[in-house]
């Protein structure tokens, strides 16, 4: 298993795992949404990525194995803290080196914010289902309102959570609210091995962590700061995804100056797994391009 690393940041347990040590060059940086955790992307990477580059997989704040401070409560959770912590956890993971930040969904969020905030350690940014925007829609956006609205729908939001994660069948049948390509995602070659490490992590969420996402996400905008960030930016999303309105990919693209727009077609969520085909030949051209 590749090695895990631990940090503290200002009071933050925050766990990567490093892979591909030996490799030179740039390194990537992938970040998971909210919810999932850093051994999201094991199976669902690329063979581009894992025969030519050094790369970690960085867990967002609060989620399991990583940590809030103790007393961390909701009013803490801001683009700003985010970011910053995030971005103090790169730069211990990578030194001097820039980077290369690849982020699904939440993750899609940090890595725009981190190239506003820290041009110099960006190299290049891949947003993947990613927002400027924390308001989310369908499931999520339901549970967004249910984290919003007092003592007893956020109590009603904890419950779901558990439920949720209360056995395996309930978990692989509940990520299917993510998608717009059922059959995608029941047939894909990988989904039971994600599921055998992503399962376990889930169980270890925190209850209270993640209330505090879905409380605060909705107010979260960065759309105004998309102007200032200069590294090369991919937007990628699917056309149908029922949790983040594709139209942020597009506000992503139209605001970042040095920016590309792709939709894929019938792809929820998941795009990694509802298009793979698609999906890995763009971030591999991508990268390609980005790295000449």
């Amino acid at each position: 298993m590749p090695r895990l690393h631990e940090m503290n940041i200002e009071g933050h347990k925050i766990v990567a795992r490093c892979f591909n040590e030996e490799k030179k060059g740039i390194p990537i940086v992938f970040i998971h949404g909210a919810t999932t955790s850093l051994n999201f992307w094991n199976f669902l990477q690329e063979p581009f990525v894992t025969e030519n580059f050094r790369w970690f997989s960085l867990s967002l704040p609060g989620h399991y194995p990583s940590t809030f401070p103790q007393g961390f409560e909701k009013e803490n959770l801001t683009a700003d803290m985010l970011t910053k912590v995030l971005t103090a956890a790169i730069r211990e993971l990578i030194q001097d080196h820039a980077v290369i930040l690849a982020g699904h969904s939440t993750g899609g969020f940090s890595a725009l914010s981190i190239a506003e905030y820290a041009p110099e350690i960006v190299h290049s940014v891949i947003s993947i289902s990613g927002f400027a925007r924390g308001k989310w829609t369908g499931v999520l956006g339901f549970l967004q309102w249910l984290a919003r609205h007092g003592k007893i729908t956020e109590a009603v939001f904890k419950a779901n959570l558990r439920i949720l994660v209360s056995h395996r069948i309930v978990y692989r049948t509940g990520i299917s609210i993510f998608v717009s390509d059922r059959k995608a995602l029941y047939s894909h070659p990988y989904l039971e091995k994600s599921l055998d490490m992503l399962y376990p992590d889930a169980t270890g969420l925190n209850v209270h962590a993640m209330a505090c996402y879905f409380n605060r996400m909705p107010d979260i905008d960065i759309t105004d700061r998309l102007s200032r960030i200069i590294a090369p930016t991919l937007a990628l999303a699917g056309a149908k995804d029922p949790t983040v309105p594709p139209s942020q990919s597009s506000v992503i693209a139209e605001k970042v100056p040095n920016s590309e727009l792709v939709l894929l077609d019938g792809a929820g969520h998941l795009p990694m797994i509802e298009r793979e085909t698609q999906y890995r030949q763009t971030i591999t051209g991508w990268l390609k391009k980005v790295m000449q």
